[in-house]
């Protein structure tokens, strides 16, 4: 038997449950596969006020994900070609418009997608 699993931190808790939603997805948004399915954000996470953001995030498979990560510019082609260029702009503008974030209210609307 393990050891009993930590409490996570709101972040930590806000992050599992978007994974959840964005993978749930159930492919590659890429090339169509079924395994291996991973969160993969367009915008940094570290931009906190986009890092929850459905509109941020695509369902990639572990080798698409680790393909764009270290290929940014065929990651921009790509994100351009499925949201267009405002969307995207739009995306990074939201990004830096810097707010306090509520992270139980980020929680509550995860939970109740999810």
């Amino acid at each position: 038997m393990g050891r009993p699993r930590r409490k996570l931190t709101n972040l930590e808790l806000a992050d599992e449950l978007f994974s959840a939603i964005i993978r749930s997805k159930g492919f590659c948004e890429r090339c169509g596969k079924k395994e291996n399915l991973q969160c993969a954000h367009i915008i940094s996470r570290g931009y906190h006020q986009v890092r929850w953001d459905t509109d941020n995030a695509f369902c990639l498979d572990s080798g698409c994900h680790r393909y764009f990560t270290n290929r940014a510019i065929e990651f921009e082609v790509f994100v351009k070609s499925k949201i267009g260029e405002a969307h995207y702009q739009q995306l990074k503008d939201r990004a830096i418009d810097y707010k306090t974030i509520d992270y139980k209210a980020v929680i509550q609307r995860l939970q109740e997608v999810n």
